[in-house]
């Protein structure tokens, strides 16, 4: 792809048949399509940043499309550029930590009390955006919440530079985030968590398997062998059947099934209390990750260390992810030399 080309298609995405590319606009094209360079396209207006499908973004991703680019910094596994849309800015800046939890000098909003905030901005016809260009006092005029102060919500606001720090760094190593607003966001997240659902979900690798189901696993991490060779071989028996795994990717149990159904040339996807960053750029499961066949998420801060408390979480994610109606399996430690899985079901619900 050449400059004339280039500017071929900028003339067909504005409309405008002598439009040109700015200084530096065509430079950091080439490098992104012809020398196969990472960048990250963003704009910052004041403390803000900003992303949005403007017409520039388009003529790249087609570039990129017919140039052949897939996955990658700035790409998506089809080949398109990606984009940051307002909305999920204006989320993440609510809701998400970009550090570690001590160095933040503001607490983001829990799912409680986002789920309260955004049921509010619905009530009256606000999108999470408005907040990134609106003087926000203005726009909460009539908003009143013991900890969800116009104080916190305006910092919250404000730390648009941490953002454009911490996704350069994501993007670059192929994580991806989505939000309750996004199309590929779990609608079986939405029908069984409702409110508490999730604000954001950070992942890497093929989000349609997010909305397929399956059969959801979670076990001890301390499991005999015979127990690690059971559920391997109920990785295997499940995608024998045509079903995903769903587990917690914890050690054990959790990952013992996952990599029976991955090395059956199953799909899967792993649910994860921490460590998000560091398992997608593993070479345990890069080779899954590269043929689309497993999805790694967590609704925690892609960085996190191990924390006790957030441990349980991605069982309770998990369940809201299974075909309905679902099995819901946990293998428990035997005693030497038996196997005692325990499936059961009850009332469309399964539990171990």
């Amino acid at each position: 792809m050449n400059r004339h080309e280039a500017e071929a298609l900028l003339r067909r995405a504005v409309g405008t048949p002598d439009a040109r590319f700015r200084a530096g606009q065509w430079e950091a094209i080439d490098a992104l399509v012809n020398r196969r360079r990472k960048l990250l396209v963003i704009q910052r207006t004041g403390y803000r940043l900003w992303m949005d499908g403007h017409p520039a973004f388009r003529v790249v991703a087609e570039i990129g499309k017919r140039a052949g680019l897939s996955g990658g910094a700035g790409f998506d596994e089809r080949g398109e550029l990606m984009l940051v849309s307002l909305n999920t800015q204006a989320i993440l800046l609510l809701t998400a930590h970009f550090t570690k939890m001590k160095k933040e000098g503001v607490k983001p909003l829990t799912p409680k009390e986002w789920g309260r905030f955004a049921w509010w901005l619905k009530e009256k016809s606000l999108t999470p955006e408005r907040l990134m260009t609106g003087r926000i006092e203005e726009l909460l005029n009539g908003w009143s919440d013991r900890t969800v102060t116009l104080d916190r919500v305006e910092s919250l606001m404000n730390r648009g530079s941490a953002l454009a720090l911490a996704m350069e760094k994501w993007l670059r190593v192929g994580l991806w985030v989505m939000t309750r607003s996004d199309p590929d966001y779990p609608m079986r997240f939405k029908r069984r968590l409702g409110i508490d659902s999730p604000a954001v979900v950070f992942g890497c690798g093929n989000k349609t398997l997010l909305n397929r189901g399956g059969l959801a696993v979670t076990g001890s991490r301390d499991a005999t062998e015979t127990d690690l060779a059971y559920s391997r071989e109920l990785g295997v028996l499940a995608t024998g059947n045509g079903y995903s795994i769903i587990s917690g990717g914890a050690r054990g149990i959790d990952e013992a099934s996952m990599l029976g159904a991955l090395e059956a040339e199953g799909t899967v996807v792993g649910v994860l209390a921490y460590g998000l960053l560091r398992a997608c750029s593993s070479a345990k499961y890069r080779e899954y990750l590269m043929k689309n066949d497993l999805a790694l998420i967590s609704t925690f801060y892609p960085e996190a260390g191990f924390n006790s408390g957030n441990a349980m979480q991605p069982t309770s994610i998990s369940i809201a992810f299974p075909t309905w109606p679902w099995w819901f399996t946990q293998v428990k430690k035997a005693e030497p030399g038996a196997v005692q899985p325990r499936i059961s079901k009850r009332n469309g619900y399964g539990f171990g």
